[in-house]
């Protein structure tokens, strides 16, 4: 056996819940490797402390009290919860009337906008259409005064 399986099987083999077989194997092993004597001899002490130490019991009633904490404690996060979650509402309905008044601002921008844009189109055509047109209106003229 190797010592990663023995050390997985000694708190079964303290308990004597491991077949004959594996005892023996476990046994053999532990006569060998000192490492796993020492894990042996250790839990071996935990177990017999724990077997000599006296149950303790809850006094009684322990169990109600415990649940009626549990159950007062859920109240509070439910009051708390909902708390939040109102609060959350709040600054959703905040954001949404911001942005719903910012948008009523830009209401005059609906009307200038088609109308700044026409501008724009005229200041390229005035810029850069019309030389470009006076330009080939000149090619045109020359063209034609060449070809007659």
């Amino acid at each position: 056996m190797e010592c990663k399986e023995v050390l997985g099987k000694i708190d079964l083999y303290l308990e004597e819940r491991l077949s004959d077989k594996e005892i023996s194997k476990i046994k053999e092993h532990l006569k060998v490797c000192q490492r796993c004597k020492t894990e042996y001899d250790e839990m071996s002490t935990i177990f017999n402390i724990l077997a000599d130490h006296q149950i303790a019991f809850p006094p009684c009633g322990f169990t109600d009290m415990v649940l009626d904490e549990i159950a007062g404690n859920e109240r509070k996060m439910f009051k708390l919860s909902s708390t939040v979650y109102r609060l959350g509402l709040s600054f959703i309905a905040a954001g949404i009337l911001i942005i719903s008044l910012n948008f009523l601002s830009l209401d005059y921008m609906f009307y200038e906008f088609p109308e700044y844009i026409s501008k724009c189109c005229l200041e390229v055509n005035q810029k850069i259409v019309n030389p470009l047109a006076k330009f080939t209106g000149g090619i045109d003229y020359i063209t034609g005064y060449w070809s007659e």
